[in-house]
């Protein structure tokens, strides 16, 4: 059994849910720790331990975060075979992963809602079609924040609105930070109402993609 403490490979003081407020968040423990953790015992097919105890206490949103990030990456059958939980100090705390954080991010799994990231991380472990594949991120918080604002603009504008210096700033954006296989079908689409309209088209294209990506209104929450 492989085995990973938070107070030993992580910190005694985690803190709250997301990067974007705290510092040894719970986003940040899954991506810097818990991710490798469990994949490393599941290729060695194998159970992973972890254990809660000995640190200065836990939010509920950290553990939330770190645990149900796992369910979404690896579904909830795998994880619960494959993970061991100990919280032998406060055992509220393992039975809260258990019967509410897994259920709650199986569904959300099921249902497509992508976690929210705050931050930059390498790219991470998720179990797709039972292949172990590598996640990466699109764009960085601060980007995403970015194209939210930009699309707020672009809700109000007509069709027939010539292209603007906002809509040629959409556009390098999607060109820097997705892939040429993503942007190919946007750029290639052939123009049936003429370029400015065209050109409209392909930014609110564009950001569909992003949405589609993982980008959502709650990553500001």
């Amino acid at each position: 059994m492989k085995r990973i403490s938070v107070l030993e490979n992580f910190s005694e003081f985690p803190n709250l849910r997301h990067c974007s407020i705290s510092d040894n968040s719970g986003e940040e423990f899954y991506h810097k720790v818990l991710n490798t953790a469990f994949k490393e015992a599941y290729e060695a097919g194998e159970k992973l331990s972890v254990n809660l105890d000995a640190t200065a206490g836990y939010a509920s949103s950290f553990l939330d975060e770190a645990f149900g990030n796992l369910v979404y990456d690896f579904t909830l059958d795998i994880v619960k075979s494959r993970i061991e939980i100990i919280s032998d100090q406060e055992p509220h705390w393992k039975e809260m992963i258990l019967n509410q954080t897994f259920p709650q991010w199986e569904a959300r799994r099921k249902n497509k809602q992508k976690p929210v990231v705050t931050a930059n991380h390498p790219a991470w472990y998720r179990l797709i079609d039972n292949e172990l594949k590598l996640e990466t991120m699109h764009q960085s918080f601060e980007h995403r924040m970015k194209i939210f604002e930009l699309e707020n603009k672009l809700s109000s504008k007509s069709k027939k609105d010539e292209p603007s210096a906002l809509e040629t700033m959409v556009l390098n954006i999607i060109s820097n930070y997705m892939t040429p296989k993503e942007v190919t079908p946007i750029q290639d689409k052939p123009s049936s109402e003429g370029n400015a309209n065209n050109d409209l088209y392909k930014v609110k294209l564009a950001l569909s993609v992003f949405n589609e990506s993982g980008f959502s209104p709650d990553d500001l929450v």
